[in-house]
């Protein structure tokens, strides 16, 4: 269990800007699998973006797509989207790790100015555990490992297709008929012994600029033993007392998901990058600002959504903070109408209370992110008019 002790020093935030890549594939949600499996062989990537138009819609997997047995090549990408949140460049790299690991996730997409430009990986979050003194000091131990479930050389590539997904995991301990540990299955290996010669052989052209993609008749791997690898990846234990920091550094070393933990020398459990991120974002307490929402429990948001407004919220209470230097409250009123069918049109309300003064704004959109952008610039233009003397801006005086 992760001791929380040490987690009562205040840590100085730090942005996610630095950490930000650009180098991601990103398609439009009318494209076909052929399309979308084409760019993953063709870039090496293990997610992609989707998009309608300039707003991103979420992003695919290889690891959905394995579970999805989907191989239509006609299919619109858009029917396989997970959803996850968008995070702002200037957001705390804290703030992130809480949306990625709650969102469960490995990937994050991020916006400046509302559009998404880069995406923010969980390597590169990991890779910034080194600097809180309260995460230095733990061992692996400290964070949740994995009760160890392996897996024989007889077992159906299907069974740990699921598996993987059961666990947030991208790898899987392989034993012999005795039981030894003789390596590690990943999504990646899947992805690379099966289907991404299926790719080359079913279309793709030697111009990878020109990728036609994948085409039909794939075999179902989900059936196939797990020895039809052959070989598997060499396995990397890291004892339990060991340093976490370390642990996450042969992680990114070795491009591992996941690391098998010893106790007194024999396999004791799995420690994966989404429960190492579980501990960074345990350190997320989020801004010490008053927010009051109302209407939250009568929409049908999703867990990501949900998340994402929340993150959305603190980033505009941060300036009015700025702006009021004072203490105040934001309130937010969400109303929801058409619930039924795939669009949604919100009614946002903020108001600024802060002593002696009250300033509300409203925005209709049928975006939930846009409505909340909309009404809160308009709040601002108010607070800002009213500081300029403009005396229209107040809506009402506290005596």
């Amino acid at each position: 269990m992760i001791k929380f002790k040490y987690f009562l020093r205040i840590v100085k935030a730090m942005q996610i800007k630095e950490l930000v890549k650009t180098d991601f594939i990103g398609l439009d949600k009318n494209e076909t699998i052929s399309k979308l499996l084409g760019k993953l062989k063709q870039d090496h990537q293990r997610n992609v973006l989707v998009f309608d138009g300039k707003k991103c819609l979420g992003i695919v997997s290889k690891r959905s797509l394995l579970k999805s047995k989907v191989m239509a090549q006609e299919m619109k990408i858009e029917k396989i989207i997970r959803r996850v949140a968008v995070v702002d460049e200037e957001a705390d790299v804290l703030e992130a790790a809480y949306l990625m690991f709650n969102v469960d996730t490995n990937i994050l997409p991020v916006s400046r100015k509302g559009k998404v430009f880069g995406v923010l990986r969980i390597f590169d979050l990991l890779g910034q555990l080194k600097k809180y003194e309260e995460i230095k000091k733990l061992k692996i131990n400290d964070a949740k490992i994995l009760k160890l479930k392996t897996f024989k050389e007889t077992e159906r590539i299907g069974k740990i297709i699921n598996e993987m997904n059961t666990f947030s995991t991208y790898d899987m301990p392989i034993v012999d008929e005795k039981g030894k540990l003789v390596g590690l299955v990943s999504v990646s290996d899947i992805w690379n012994k099966f289907v991404s010669p299926v790719v080359r052989e079913k279309g793709m052209k030697t111009d990878m600029t020109k990728t036609k993609g994948f085409t039909p008749n794939a075999p179902d791997i989900t059936g196939m033993p797990v020895s039809s690898f052959g070989s598997f990846r060499n396995v990397y234990f890291e004892d339990v007392n060991k340093s976490l920091v370390e642990a996450v550094n042969e992680m990114r070393k070795h491009d591992l998901m996941s690391l098998v933990v010893t106790k007194d020398s024999k396999p004791f459990g799995m420690l994966t990058a989404n429960n190492v991120l579980r501990v960074m974002a345990a350190l997320y307490k989020g801004p010490a600002y008053n927010i009051k929402i109302t209407g939250l429990k009568k929409t049908n948001l999703e867990p990501y959504q949900t998340a994402n407004l929340k993150a959305l919220l603190s980033r505009h209470a941060e300036v009015l903070d700025r702006m009021l230097k004072n203490e105040f409250l934001l309130e937010v009123k969400l109303k929801e109408y058409s619930k039924t069918g795939k669009k949604h049109k919100w009614l946002i309300e903020m108001k600024a209370v802060f002593p002696g003064r009250m300033i509300s704004a409203k925005e209709h959109d049928w975006d939930l992110e846009t409505a909340l952008h909309k009404t809160f610039n308009n709040l601002k233009k108010r607070i800002q008019n009213c500081f300029r003397g403009n005396a229209r801006g107040w809506d009402k005086e506290y005596e």
